[in-house]
Formats: structure tokens, C-alpha cells, sequence
């Protein structure tokens, strides 16, 4: 029973990572298309609505992301 619930947790951390990785690359994508500052296209208004808390947890993880290697630049 550990190991299935060990399976499952190490699965969904692997599929968080991996969302939180293609939202990544489409805020890069945005930023080098049209040279506009990103961080002002994300709001929270959007999510007012306790089902899209993962879309917003994975959004701003992205986010979070983008602005950490902003920084080394």
C-alpha cells in the first residue's frame, strides 16, 4: 500500500513539473514574440473559483519561474 501511494505522489509531482514546465516555455515564447513585460498578462481575476486552483497554482509557479531567471539575466 506505501508503495502505491509512493507511486502515486512521485506521478503527480512528475505531471505538476511537467505543466509547470510547458507554461514556462509559453511565457518565454510570448516574451521573445513581441518584447512585452509578461507578469503584467497574468492576473488573478481569473481564477475566482476554487476548481482552477491547480491552473493558478501551476501559472504562478510558472510565473514565479520566469521571473527567478529574469533575475540572473
Amino acid at each position: 500500500m506505501f508503495i502505491f501511494i509512493l507511486l502515486i505522489s512521485i506521478l503527480t509531482l512528475i505531471y505538476f513539473l511537467s505543466m509547470v514546465c510547458i507554461q514556462f516555455s509559453h511565457i518565454t515564447n510570448i516574451n521573445l514574440q513581441f518584447g512585452m513585460d509578461v507578469t503584467k498578462l497574468y492576473s488573478d481575476d481569473n481564477f475566482k473559483d476554487n476548481h482552477h486552483y491547480i491552473n493558478k497554482l501551476i501559472k504562478n509557479s510558472a510565473m514565479l519561474l520566469y521571473k527567478i531567471t529574469n533575475t540572473f539575466k
